[in-house]
């Protein structure tokens, strides 16, 4: 289970930091990055309780 949260929490944070643009759109959007973290952290925490202040964080920014 720690190697799936991270694996998740890795590739999200990958789609969020590349910017690959054609033209003017960024092709890869961001909220599916922001969903990856939230679902590794959510993954990790059920798992060993971590805290649960960067679920709330990336829960936010997945909306936003």
């Amino acid at each position: 289970m720690l190697y799936e949260g991270f694996r998740k929490i890795f590739w999200g944070f990958i789609l969020v930091f590349l910017e690959i643009h054609l033209l003017i759109i960024d092709i890869l959007p961001d909220p599916i990055g922001y969903y990856l973290i939230f679902s590794g952290i959510n993954l990790l925490n059920k798992h060993y309780g971590v805290s649960s202040k960067g679920k709330g964080f990336a829960l936010g920014l997945v909306i936003l």
